[in-house]
């Protein structure tokens, strides 16, 4: 039957990737799981390799262009040739992958991912060293630097959880020991001097990787920084204080439409929620 579902994957990718379609993540989420392909199918992207599982919904959006297509879109529009982003929690790899074709060769990606699962999947995917312009780190970002305990967990491959100690402690979790760095010791020891995004995606570990990039942040030396922010329960007070802490810094915030374009956000003044949150320097 592959015969048949291969060209039909390819069709429908083509048809909800270039048609402004309603419902195009529902049509994916019906069809999808139908003209699956038996094993983990990798696609080719700038160079990398992400092999997906299509029964996995989050790999299934992937494959078809629908997985955070705002910040897909966003990407598109603020990185440019020659800059330098980070994205540490790379998981599969499709941020790291989307942004090596904008850098282009005389720019970086790098990847940092303390997850060996998540860290084996992107290696045995990729000839690693082969790329001038990508790097996959072994390292946890956070405030400090050493070893720390991570949790990797059952769930990292197919909704991206795992997390350091220091943020939770899952019921599922596996521990290891990961190696720990800063923003800014990381930035000083490569010779970064300017950052253009910084993704922060990273379970719980928000805050204090933007703690350990304080002096980048002093010197106006990151651009553009994405921090998944929670404003419910227990992790409300997080939220302040990262809103606090960058809007001192001379960020301020936004949410992305699905066109990749930003509107003015009140990070606080947020009904409960778990969302994206967009921080650009002011004089950008």
């Amino acid at each position: 039957m592959e015969f048949i579902k291969g060209p039909a994957r390819k069709g429908l990718r083509f048809m909800v990737k270039t048609l402004p379609l309603r419902g195009r993540q529902r049509l994916v989420d019906l069809v999808g799981p139908w003209i699956a392909p038996p094993i983990g199918e990798p696609l080719a992207l700038n160079g990398m390799f992400l092999v997906l599982n299509h029964q996995v919904r989050q790999h299934r959006m992937i494959y078809y262009g629908l997985y955070e297509e705002g910040m897909m879109n966003f990407l598109s529009l603020h990185v440019r040739p020659g800059d330098v982003v980070m994205d540490p929690g790379a998981n599969v790899g499709y941020v790291t992958a989307y942004c090596l074709g904008l850098v282009g060769p005389g720019g970086h990606v790098h990847s940092f991912e303390p997850s060996p699962s998540a860290n084996a999947h992107i290696r045995q995917s990729n000839k690693m060293g082969g790329h001038v312009n990508w790097t996959l780190w072994d390292l946890a970002l956070t405030d400090h630097e050493g070893t720390g305990t991570f949790y990797d967990t059952p769930r990292v491959m197919r909704v991206g959880y795992a997390c350091l100690a220091t943020a939770a402690t899952p019921k599922d979790g596996i521990p290891f020991e990961v190696k720990l760095t800063t923003v800014d010791k990381f930035c000083a020891e490569q010779g970064i001097q300017r950052v253009r995004f910084l993704k922060l995606d990273i379970e719980g570990s928000e805050l204090r990787a933007l703690k350990g990039a304080a002096r980048m942040l002093a010197g106006n030396a990151i651009d553009i920084i994405m921090v998944e922010t929670a404003t419910y329960g227990t992790a409300r007070p997080i939220a302040e204080k990262i809103n606090t802490l960058l809007k001192d810094a001379g960020f301020r915030s936004h949410s992305m439409r699905r066109n990749g374009t930003l509107r003015p956000l009140d990070v606080m003044a947020m009904a409960p929620c778990r969302k994206d949150v967009i921080w650009m320097r002011k004089d950008l």
